[in-house]
């Protein structure tokens, strides 16, 4: 199971996306991508969201 997946069905929807946004302050959207194992669009889209909603990671899920 990806890295992604696991910290969704753990039961907290942010838990995924907080980690992405926390990984994106120090490392680029290839290596993000790889490492929670989902594709790099998936990991714009999760930024393009949270940049537009003000730093909002509810809007992102």
């Amino acid at each position: 199971m990806k890295l992604y997946h696991h910290l969704k069905a753990l039961g907290n929807p942010q838990a995924p996306v907080q980690i992405i946004i926390s990984l994106l302050e120090n490392h680029h959207l290839k290596e993000v991508a790889k490492t929670v194992g989902v594709s790099v669009r998936w990991i714009y889209k999760l930024r393009q969201r949270f940049i537009t909603s003000g730093g909002q990671l509810s809007a992102c899920i």
